[in-house]
């Protein structure tokens, strides 16, 4: 059965917050006027909708990570998952070039693609705490693999796949049709004109999935993080639902 949803103008709301932990409340991160008291430069011809949320080395995305990576994203093209990796990307520069790839076991003489620093996007939905100043947001443990369930019959976690056939995203303990909170939904910022504004948008490689009805692509990718991430309480806004992350 799908999330109960409500649709307020073009925006659909989710309305399944009962797995939040105890204390953490959504909270939607602003517009670059909000987080960077102006629009980047780089949205003239568009560009990622980037929010640096700590600006040092962090997780290290080795084979398991690099599975759950293929587990959010699976519908997409496999090159197009990979590409989430790649050396000044987006979300993570390696040191090498291309790091290791072990969706499809390419460069595995290369070392292990790691978050260069950890970014998030304007408008994505996360879980935080607030003191009345600043935010501590939830993230997955980057010091550890991707957590996994409890196999019922066993007792004990499930294993993690050895390649992507052997891939279940049932066994994972997070994913974004349940915890979306834990999630960057990946989307680009351009000017538009007719009215002038900043209109933010998906990933053009993304897909439509099925337990957000709102008919856009969603490019998926881990909040994680190998450290406690703060940031100023002013960038973002407390929600009680899932807003949507796009913007026209």
């Amino acid at each position: 059965m799908l999330p109960p949803y409500i649709q307020l103008g073009e925006h659909y709301y989710d309305l399944r917050n009962n797995n939040l932990p105890s204390g953490y409340s959504l909270y939607q991160l602003g517009d670059d006027f909000q987080i960077l008291g102006e629009a980047r430069e780089c949205a003239s011809g568009g560009c990622p909708a980037i929010v640096v949320l700590q600006d040092k080395p962090d997780t290290v995305f080795s084979k398991n990570w690099q599975l759950f990576l293929y587990a959010i994203n699976i519908g997409m093209q496999i090159g197009s998952i990979i590409s989430l990796m790649g050396d000044a990307k987006a979300l993570m520069n390696t040191t090498e070039g291309n790091g290791a790839n072990y969706i499809t076991n390419g460069n595995l003489d290369k070392p292990d693609p790691n978050l260069d620093k950890l970014r998030g996007f304007a408008l994505d939905t996360y879980a935080g705490k607030s003191d009345g100043v600043n935010l501590r947001l939830l993230t997955m443990d980057g010091s550890q693999s991707p957590p996994m369930k409890t196999n019922p019959f066993t007792g004990k976690p499930y294993p993690y796949p050895g390649n992507i056939g052997e891939v279940d995203t049932s066994h994972y303990l997070y994913h974004p049709s349940t915890h979306r909170y834990m999630f960057l939904d990946c989307k680009n910022v351009q000017w538009k004109l007719n009215p002038k504004r900043l209109a933010y948008g998906p990933f053009d490689k993304g897909v439509i999935r099925s337990y957000i009805p709102d008919n856009e692509i969603h490019t998926f990718f881990p909040l994680v993080s190998r450290f406690g991430i703060i940031i100023p309480l002013k960038f973002a806004n407390k929600v009680s639902t899932f807003p949507s992350p796009f913007r026209r």
